[in-house]
């Protein structure tokens, strides 16, 4: 013999629902977690620039500073010396 489901015996009452200051607060919480996401996004993008800024100036340091640092060897000693 087989059983037949009963759907009205599945039936479940709704969840409560929060109140509202529950709510409220929940939803504070979230909008201030994206705001520190937000900042922590933006201050990553301000770290990258100033690394690709200090990059770029050491890039540029290699390349002009042969013309002004001579090398020298003095008593096999690497000297180097600025001109100008």
């Amino acid at each position: 013999m087989s059983t037949i489901p009963l759907p009205a015996l599945e039936i479940r009452p709704p969840a409560p629902q929060p109140d509202s200051a529950e709510q409220y607060i929940r939803l504070s919480s979230l909008l201030g977690q994206q705001r520190l996401q937000q900042q922590e996004l933006q201050a990553g993008q301000q770290e990258n620039q100033m690394r690709a800024l200090q990059l770029q100036d050491a890039q540029t340091i290699q390349k002009i500073a042969p013309q002004y640092v001579k090398k020298t060897t003095v008593g096999g000693l690497l000297v180097m010396t600025t001109t100008g």
